[in-house]
């Protein structure tokens, strides 16, 4: 069975499709005794300054909801005997009844913001029920290490049988030698004081590394060890090769230190980061406002094997001196298989009136 699913995190081109089949689940492949590796999710991600989501104005849900009342009732068919009005001068604003009667596709799972960080995850209304053991964490390590106008948001949860972590992340700012060492520090600090289930009991993750699929996204601030001049003209030339060489994360993945077992899409679009508002121009074209070396700052990684990577890209908003990026990802996932079960405890059933029998036939 595939289903698709679309989270995003500060969208701004929010869409999605759905292709789901629902054949046999036993036709999976098995990985544990009672689970198969049955449904692939579909997951899409948006990190940058001004990667935006702007919701259907008719969902209220605020945190896994346990109803579908909060979101409206599906449109029914009227009933002409008993619906339709007595005298001809009233007329039924259709307008009106849709848009309180629409059933929207998507629904709010959570939604969490840490001064600018903002993080916020919906999915399809039909996925709803398969996620459970939800958590949330934050950790601020801007000012004096604690202030949240740097740091991060992480959302945990199982979906089916298989656990999730989602990071949206704001790390330290600069492009002085050293800085990318401050950005390090952050990662590693994030890491050991993001906890989520602590007063639970065995079996749900305590970390970020205890999840099975991890999505990372944000403004990562890592540079490109390159000058001004040097940089923008291999973007115009579309080097985007030489540029990777240079690119700060791309050693830190490489190297595996604040990064280990981490990957990323290829980049093969411009740096997202620093335009000019409102504009397609790098910020520094004039050099009496000053300079910033172009640079992806904005990214999306991820960590956990089950997962494939569809495409990675970033978006034209210029709301502000960011573009935001955007990927989409397939995840598999892990699903309980009731008939499984049932096999096996027949099967075990089996086996105990076996014993009994030939037990009983030596006590003769």
């Amino acid at each position: 069975m595939r289903k698709w699913l679309n989270i995003s995190a500060r969208e701004s081109d929010y869409s999605a499709d759905t292709d789901s089949d629902d054949g046999d689940e036993d036709s999976a492949s098995n990985t544990e005794e009672f689970c198969e590796w049955g449904r692939e999710l579909r997951f899409r991600g948006n990190g940058g300054e001004d990667a935006q989501f702007d919701p259907s104005n008719d969902i209220e849900e605020e945190i896994l909801l346990e109803s579908d009342g909060d979101v409206g009732e599906e449109i029914q068919p009227l009933d002409e005997a008993k619906d339709s009005p007595d005298t001809g001068d009233i007329e039924l604003d259709l307008d009106a009844l849709m848009k309180r009667k629409r059933r929207s596709s998507y629904v709010r799972i959570v939604s969490k913001q840490m001064v600018g960080i903002f993080l916020t995850i919906w999915v399809r209304r039909s996925l709803r029920k398969y996620i459970q053991n939800l958590s949330v964490s934050t950790v601020g390590v801007g000012v004096m290490g604690y202030i949240g106008n740097k740091g991060s948001i992480s959302v945990s949860m199982s979906i089916y049988e298989t656990l999730f972590c989602f990071i949206c992340t704001h790390l330290t700012s600069g492009e002085k030698d050293g800085d990318e060492l401050k950005r390090n520090a952050d990662v590693h600090e994030i890491h050991r004081r993001t906890l989520f289930h602590t007063n639970s009991g065995i079996g749900l993750p305590k970390s970020i590394l205890d999840h099975e699929r991890i999505i990372l996204l944000g403004d990562l601030n890592y540079r490109i060890n390159l000058s001004y001049e040097k940089t923008c003209e291999l973007i115009s030339r579309k080097e985007w090769a030489d540029l990777v060489e240079r690119d700060q994360l791309v050693w830190e993945l490489r190297k595996g230190h604040a990064f280990d077992g981490w990957t990323e899409g290829a980049l093969n679009f411009p740096p997202t980061y620093k335009y000019e508002m409102n504009s397609d121009k790098y910020y520094g074209e004039d050099p009496k406002v000053g300079r910033r070396v172009p640079a992806w700052c904005d990214r999306i990684l991820s960590y956990g094997k089950g997962m494939r990577l569809l495409n990675y890209r970033r978006t034209e908003l210029k709301l502000s001196d960011h573009r935001p990026v955007a990927a989409t990802y397939m995840a598999e996932v892990e699903v309980f298989c009731p008939r499984k079960l049932q096999r096996a405890l027949r099967y075990t059933d089996a086996e105990i009136e076996n014993e009994e029998v030939l037990e009983e036939t030596i006590d003769v």
